[in-house]
């Protein structure tokens, strides 16, 4: 086991969660709310996606392909009245 699996055993054992899965929990969250037509609260999750992805990104370079699409919901979202 090198240093990396040792940092992410321990991380993992403290309730560490990898940025990718919180991430995931956002976007699915806000697919949910957007579907269910609860936009303020999608938006507020896709915003959460958008910086976990962002900071993905900045750590280990461009990894997400869904920054566009995250994007072009949020904009939608922020132009629907209420």
């Amino acid at each position: 086991m090198d240093v990396d699996d040792k940092k992410l055993l321990l991380l993992q054992m403290d309730g560490y969660k990898p940025v990718n899965e919180i991430y995931q929990g956002y976007f699915q969250i806000g697919a949910n709310d957007y579907n269910g037509a609860k936009y303020k609260e999608a938006l507020q999750n896709f915003t959460g996606a958008l910086a976990a992805s962002s900071y993905m990104n900045s750590k280990a370079g461009p990894i997400s392909r869904s920054i566009p699409r995250l994007r072009c919901m949020q904009g939608s979202l922020l132009k629907r009245p209420g």
